[in-house]
Order: C-alpha cells, then structure tokens, then sequence
C-alpha cells in the first residue's frame, strides 16, 4: 500500500483505472476483516464478562444469604445468652434466697431445740415434782389405811363383847315389859333412872354404822393403789371440782344481782333525798286538805257536790298543770280491786282522808329511814273503809266564782282489764330464791312509795271491803288518766318480776288500756327476740374465741419471720402511725404495663383511699435485667459515644429516649393507677447507683455493667442517671394530686459495701436507709 501511494502519477486510462480499483478493493477487505475480527474478539470478551457478572451475581446472593442466616443465628445466640444470663440471675438470687432461708432455719431449728430442751427439763422435774407428791400421798394414804384397819380391828374386837351386852339389855328389857305396869304409851320401853348401866340400843346401831362407814372407806382407800381406782378417784376429784367452779359461777352471778341491787338501793337512798323535800311541802298541803275536808264535813251533801263542780275550782293552770303529769304507780298492795263510778260526796271525802292519811304514813316512814323527826300532823281517822276514785281536785286556794269556769273534766269509756303473764318466769331465774323474792318485794315497796305523789293521783274505790290475798296471786293496779303519755314497756318486767302467777289490772280510757297492752305485748316480743340474739351472740362469741385460740396455737407453733425489706422497715419506723403494703412484683418491668394493668396494679387501683400515698420505683428492670434491642442500643450510646458533658447539661441525643421510658411512661402508668381515686400524694422514685466494681462483691449482673463500662467508668453511668432523673422524673405531672420525686441514687450512691447485695440489690441496710428517706418525704407531705 505505501507503495502504491508512492509510486508516480501517470495519465489517466482504463487499464490504470482497473488496477486501481482492484487495489482498492482488495485494501477494503482486509480492513473488513480485521474489524469482523475485532468485532468477535469483543463479543467473546462481552460474553465472557457477562459470565463473570452472573456469577459475581451468584455469588453476592449467596453471600447475603449466608450473611442474614448468620445474623438470625447470632441473634438466636444472644437471645439464647439474655434467657440464660437471666436464668442464671434467677437462680443466683434464688440460691441466695435459699441460703438465707436455710440460715434462719437452723436458726429455728437451734432455738426450737433449744426451747424443746427447755420445757423437756421443765417436764422432767415437774413429773419429778408430782411422782414426790403422789409418793408423799401414797404414804399418808397407807398411814391413814393402816390406822383405819386398826380401828376396825379394834371394832371388830369389841363386837362380840357389844353383842352379849346387847342379848343382855334385851332380856332385860323384855323381863321389864313383862312385869311393868304400864298405865299409859309413854312410859313404854323407858329404862329405870336407877339401872347401873342403862344401854340405849341406838347407840349400838350406830357403832354399827361408823363399821360400816368405816369399810366401805377401807375399801376405797385400797382401791386408790390400783390403776382403775386412781383413775375413778381423779374423776370424782375432777367432777367435784367442776361442781365447785359451777357453784363459784352462781355465786359471783348472785353476787352480781346482789351489788346491782346495792347500786339501786344507793340511787334510791339518793332520790329519797330529793323526795323529803318534796314531802316537807306534802306536809303543808296535807294540812289545808284536812282544814277543807273537815269543813266539808259541816255542809250538805248534794248542794256542796253541785256547787264544788260548777264553782271554777280548776284554773288554766291547774289544768295544764294535770296535763303534764306523769304516769306513777301507787304502792303495791294485796287486794283484789274492782273499779266503781264514784257516787256521792261522802265517798269523795272518805277517799281524800284515806288519801291524807296514806300521805301521813308515806311521811312517818320516810322520816324513819332518814332519821328525821316528822313533822306534827293531825290525825284524821275515815268513817268508812272504802276506797274512791275521787273527781274533785283539792286546791291551796278558795275556789273562784263559777262564771269564770273554761274547762270541764269527763271521765267515759271506762274499760278494766286484767293480765296474767303470757310466758312463764324460767325455773332458773334467780328470782325464784325466796330471799331474793322479798327483796325485790320491799324494793318495790320504796319505789313505789318514794315515786307517789299521793296527793294528785286519783285512787281505786271498792265497794268491798280489805281483804288479803296469798301469794303468788298479787294485784297490781294502775290508773291511767286520759293526758297521760308514757312508755310501758317495763310494766311487763315489773309483773314477771313480781312472781309468776301475777295478775295486771289496767283501768282507765279504752284506748290508752289498749295501747298498754299492746306497748307490753310489743316489750314482751322484743325481749324475747332480744333474749334470742343474746343466745346467738354468746354462741358466735364462743366460737370466736375458739378460733382465736386456734389461730393463737398455729402462730405460736410456726411463727413468721418477716422479710427484712424496705416495706418491713417502713412500718418498722412509722409504728403506729401508718401501714405500708408491698404489692411489687419481682422481675416485672414497665414494659409488661404498656397495655393493660397487672393484678397487683389492679388491687391498688380499686382500694388506693384518698388520704393514702402512693411510693412508685419502675423501669430498673427495663434496663438491667431483660432491656429490649432499643434500649440496649441507648445505653451503649450513652456509655461510650456521648461526651460527659453532653450527659450532664442534658443535650445528649441518646436521654430523649430515657426522658420518655422514665417521664412520659411512668406518668401514663401513674394515672392509670390513680384514675378512680386520687391520694394524697404519689413519692415517684429514680433507680439507685449499682456498686461499683473492686468491693468484693459478684453479680448476676456483672456482665451487663461491663458492657456498659460501668466496672471502669461507672462515673460516664452515673451521670446519665442524674440526667434521667432531672429531665424525666422531676417532670412528671398527674393531674388531681402532688408528685414528690425521689432520687434514691442520692441514697444508694454505690461507694458502701454494706448497702448492696449482688451490686444492685439493696440489703438489709440499704433497704433501711431508702425507708428513712421515704418516711422523711412522707412528713414533709403530712406537714403541708
């Protein structure tokens, strides 16, 4: 080719131009050629370049694949070292716990064997004690066996003796019965005065008595040496005893009523103070009474009636003076009453002197029992014995004139009935003692006669003359007037009271006698209804004191040891003045609260009071024993890729986290627990410090406080757990109570030993100290 474009230029013909193009041509081929050549070079390096892609391809898949299969078995792994470091926590707690509990056991054991010991050797020389007493009684047993068989043997020897002595006497006697002249029965059998020695056959049968008595305690005494004998003597000792504790019961009970009884008499001896006074001015009136009586005396009958009832004699205030007064019984007297309409004036007059002179007497007895001479009086003897409902009303003042009469009094519809006891009195009722009887009787008596005011009571007048009846048939009467209001509820304990066959007259309006004995037929069920309780109460109250004792013997038999922890420690401190209740549950985490409440949350939920506070410490576990991927990422952030000072101003990225695991979290469970009630306060806690490494001290948690530097920078920890407790804790807010956080890392700083058990456990001491620091906070809040 350079040869050709070298070669010289010729002119122009056919035969060059051939040529030309031949080389032309053949210099176009080769240039194809080479270029096709290229071509298939390139296309066997591309296809051999796509081979090695398929397989770079290949293989890069098959390398993710081995790559997630071992990320899935790496995860698995760690899982599976969680599971097991937790597992080997538990048991590590589980095998303190364990050695604690076998620690007090054979503390137990020691002091049981030691108490054990005690009371054998107490045993011991109490059987030592009672085997010298019943020796000792053995003896004295056999001496007094030994003396009463020489007794017999004695009596035994002067029997046959006794015997002729007694055929002797007897033919005697009968020679005597013979030959005496016996005028009449009292002579017979009587032995001359002047017989050398008179035998009396009585004194032989009783000798043979006092043998008698004297084997059968011969044999008795025997008996006592022989098993059965001993056990039967025990029984009869035993039954005797009993026998006695039954009569020491009644009579501490007969003692009771006896001192009830004095106690009355004092209230009576009290009130018949008050009533002398009263009876001083009685003794006034009872002189115009008799003044106007006798000047009654002097005047016709029927025209002074008239006149005294249409003469004004009750005033307004008389009246209203009647009207207010009060149901009263009169004394109790041995009469069968039969109710009669008054009659005339000569019954009414005989009525007040009867009245008068019961006045009289009331007086002289009163002044008797006080010692106080009583006053003159001037006696007024009736003209008849009857007694009379009386009408007329006895006036200091000389009656007004009968124009000025405003109110009238009206006695109608009478009605008498008469009761008897519906129950019978108990046969054990103390009342059936005959003394007690008549104590009670002159009891009655007093109040009665002390309780009267003879003078403004009407009085029952019988047609009939005095006539006494025996008991038990006693007449109780009362007269109920139509502006009398009173509760009658103990009449039917004063008729019970009385004896059991007594009878009730009630006289007066139907309707108040039908309220009566309605009121006591009501009082009746009442008390028997009452009576019945009773008997139910003592056999609850029996019942109980069983179970106490019951509880009392099992508490004594296996007492419980209570758990050093912070809540024994808080009522330890606060004593009576308030109760902690540990509902915490072991190894929970705040994360299990995300969705609904546990049983225990639950418990606190529906019985927290409003003046209770609320102590809440959660979120340790979150982070120590089983934190979450998230939270195990945090940490080891905040351990070792976040600046001390980022941790202490608060601006690390990592606390957001934290800030809302320890502020928002706890604040949403907070409300969820107060959301029915809400206390008084709610103390809500920071986690402590764990102990810091070079102590002496292991932990299940040793490897994680590696993991988190916490063994060579616990300082880096620490700092983050200020920064929590500032950002998070201090910020939390529940709506309707007060918040009070506690750092207990100010408490539990992890520099002391002798607080910690395992690192991150509090121990007796430490769980002291934290309850300090919650009783402080606890008077703070009472102290607002």
């Amino acid at each position: 080719m350079s040869r050709l474009v070298e070669s010289p230029l010729i002119s122009p013909s056919i035969l060059i131009d051939s040529e030309l193009n031949i080389a032309t041509i053949s210099r176009h081929d080769s240039i194809d050629s080479a270029q096709d050549l290229e071509i298939a070079e390139l296309r066997r390096q591309i296809e051999k370049l796509q081979a090695t892609e398929t397989s770079l391809i290949w293989q890069c898949d098959e390398a993710s694949r081995e790559l997630k299969a071992c990320k899935r078995d790496l995860a698995k792994e760690k899982q599976e070292a969680r599971t097991f470091a937790g597992k080997l926590s538990k048991e590590s707690r589980n095998l303190g716990a364990l050695n604690e509990d076998m620690v007090t056991l054979r503390k137990d054991t020691e002091r049981q064997v030691c108490d054990i010991e005690s009371k054998l050797e107490q045993e011991r020389k109490k059987r030592a004690k009672i085997q010298q007493d019943a020796n000792r009684t053995i003896t004295e047993l056999r001496s007094e066996l030994d003396a009463k068989q020489s007794v017999i043997k004695n009596l035994q020897a002067c029997i046959p003796d006794k015997k002729r002595q007694l055929h002797v006497e007897q033919a005697k006697i009968g020679a005597i019965q013979a030959t005496a002249y016996r005028p009449t029965g009292s002579l017979a059998c009587k032995p001359s005065s002047h017989d050398a020695n008179p035998y009396q056959p009585s004194h032989v049968s009783h000798l043979q008595d006092t043998i008698k008595y004297l084997q059968k305690e011969n044999a008795r005494l025997q008996n006592i040496h022989h098993e059965d004998g001993c056990e039967e003597y025990r029984n009869s000792i035993f039954h005797q005893l009993e026998d006695a504790k039954g009569l020491q019961a009644a009579a501490e009970a007969e003692t009771e009523g006896l001192r009830h009884l004095a106690k009355a008499n004092a209230d009576l001896m009290e009130e018949n103070v008050n009533n002398v006074e009263s009876i001083k001015a009685l003794i006034q009136q009872t002189d115009s009474y008799g003044a106007k009586v006798r000047q009654l005396q002097g005047n016709t009958k029927e025209p002074l009636a008239k006149e005294h009832f249409t003469s004004g004699m009750i005033k307004d205030a008389d009246a209203n003076h009647y009207l207010n007064q009060l149901l009263s019984f009169s004394a109790i007297t041995y009469l069968d009453t039969v109710p009669v309409a008054p009659k005339d004036n000569e019954v009414e007059i005989a009525g007040y002197i009867h009245r008068l002179r019961a006045a009289e007497l009331q007086i002289q007895v009163l002044s008797s029992d006080r010692n106080i001479p009583p006053e003159p009086c001037t006696p007024v003897y009736p003209t008849s014995a009857a007694l009379g409902l009386s009408t007329l009303f006895f006036l200091a003042s000389e009656p007004e004139a009968a124009s000025s009469i405003r109110s009238s009094l009206e006695i109608s519809d009478l009605q008498t009935v008469s009761t008897t006891p519906r129950t019978p009195v108990p046969t054990t009722n103390p009342l059936n003692n005959p003394a007690l009887l008549a104590g009670l009787e002159d009891l009655g008596k007093s109040i009665m006669s002390l309780s009267t005011v003879p003078s403004l009571k009407g009085v029952v007048q019988s047609s009939t003359k005095l006539q006494v009846t025996p008991l038990p048939n006693v007449a109780l009467t009362i007269n109920i007037q139509p502006t009398d209001k009173r509760n009658y509820s103990l009449l039917q304990r004063v008729q019970s009271a009385i004896s059991a066959t007594s009878s009730l007259d009630i006289h007066g309006p139907k309707e108040y006698v039908k309220q009566l004995v309605a009121s006591m037929h009501d009082a009746e069920a009442d008390h028997a209804e009452k009576s019945k309780l009773v008997v139910q109460l003592e056999m609850v109250s029996k019942q109980y004191l069983a179970d106490i004792d019951v509880l009392e013997a099992q508490a004594f038999k296996s007492p419980v040891v209570p758990k050093p922890d912070v809540a024994f420690w808080l009522n330890n401190l606060l004593k009576d003045r308030a109760t902690c209740i540990n509902t915490a549950v072991e190894e929970s985490m705040l994360r299990d609260r995300d969705e609904a409440l546990m049983s225990h949350d639950e418990f606190i939920r529906d019985n927290i009071q409003s003046n209770d506070v609320l102590i809440v410490s959660v979120g340790a576990n979150d982070v120590a024993l089983k934190p979450n991927s998230s939270t195990i990422r945090h940490m080891l952030q905040l351990a070792w890729l976040t600046p001390r000072k980022n941790l202490e101003n608060g601006t690390a990225g990592a606390l957001k986290y934290f800030k809302h695991m320890f502020g928002t979290k706890v604040e949403n469970y907070v409300t969820r627990l107060t959301t029915k009630t809400k206390p008084r306060a709610v103390i809500v806690c920071m986690i402590y410090f764990p102990l810091e490494s070079g102590l002496g001290q292991t932990s299940w948690a040793d490897a994680q406080l590696k993991a988190l530097g916490y063994n060579s920078y616990p300082g880096q920890l620490q700092a983050a757990i200020r920064a929590m407790y500032k950002i998070a804790t201090k910020e939390i807010r529940v709506d309707g109570t007060e918040v009070v956080p506690c750092a207990l890392h100010e408490v539990l700083d992890g520099k002391s030993v002798s607080d910690y058990t395992a690192r991150v456990e509090p121990n007796e001491s430490g769980g002291r100290k934290m309850a300090v620091k919650f009783v402080e906070l606890l008077d703070e809040i009472i102290q607002k």
